[in-house]
């Protein structure tokens, strides 16, 4: 299994050295007479803010799941195996028919519709939790009812806001500062990363609960911030004074 994922990593390689790039043509108006490069850097500074509930959900299948279905609910190791079955066969089956019809068309409004399907995905995770029928002491097919309808959510969350929050990336970037603001932008995956294996713990272990209804804030966050998330019109022009 290394020598083959070594052997992806080099065909990537060889793929990417390959591609034969053109710079753009001007269009006849500079960027310093549309927009100010404090507008490009606000703009894009909440992008990578917004991205980061989006980074914790993706720690959620890796990290989350599988504490919680087994410690929290008592429910068989294999549990957490299923759910992430059932996330690739979503995601698999759906994912490209969304991003070429869906996603790209406006991708800030794919990410609020995102966050907002993933913030009731957190709620439908936390429903087994909570005393009434959907917990494990009400009977294992209701909690696993709540828990496929969770990752279902999930999984059309993931397919909104993966390709949304990429094309802004690129549509968002700073003309004089691309490769300072891509960095930056995959500096927020890193640090998502490396923070919610310790953040979900900590939460899980104070109660069952709380990580689920921090990232539900979190992604609510990320509704309110998305409409801010327009890129510039870089062919309009100025007023006359």
């Amino acid at each position: 299994m290394i020598a083959v994922d070594a052997a992806t990593y080099l065909l990537a390689a060889a793929c990417f050295a390959a591609l034969a790039t053109t710079p753009p043509e001007p269009d006849g108006t500079p960027p310093s007479a549309l927009v100010t490069r404090s507008d490009h850097t606000r703009r894009y500074l909440l992008l990578v803010a917004v991205n980061l509930p989006y980074v914790l959900a993706q720690a959620v299948l890796a990290v989350l799941v599988a504490l919680y279905t087994t410690r929290a609910l008592g429910l068989p190791a294999s549990a957490a195996s299923l759910l992430f079955v059932i996330n690739t066969v979503i995601v698999s089956a759906c994912s490209t028919a969304v991003t070429a019809h869906v996603a790209p068309k406006v991708p800030r409004r794919a990410v609020a519709a995102g966050y907002l399907i993933m913030a009731f995905g957190m709620w439908a995770f936390a429903l087994p939790s909570l005393p009434g029928p959907a917990s494990p002491s009400g009977g294992a097919s209701a909690a696993w009812s709540a828990l496929v309808v969770a990752i279902a959510l999930f999984s059309v969350a993931e397919i909104l806001l993966g390709p949304a929050l990429s094309e802004l990336s690129v549509s968002l970037t700073p003309q004089a500062a691309g490769g300072f603001t891509q960095g930056l932008y995959q500096f927020s995956w890193a640090i998502g990363m490396v923070a919610a294996p310790a953040l979900f713990t900590l939460l899980l272990e104070a109660g069952p609960l709380l990580p689920w209804g921090v990232e539900a804030a979190a992604c609510l966050v990320g509704v309110l911030a998305a409409p801010a998330l327009k890129a510039p019109n870089r062919h309009r022009r100025r007023n006359p004074r």
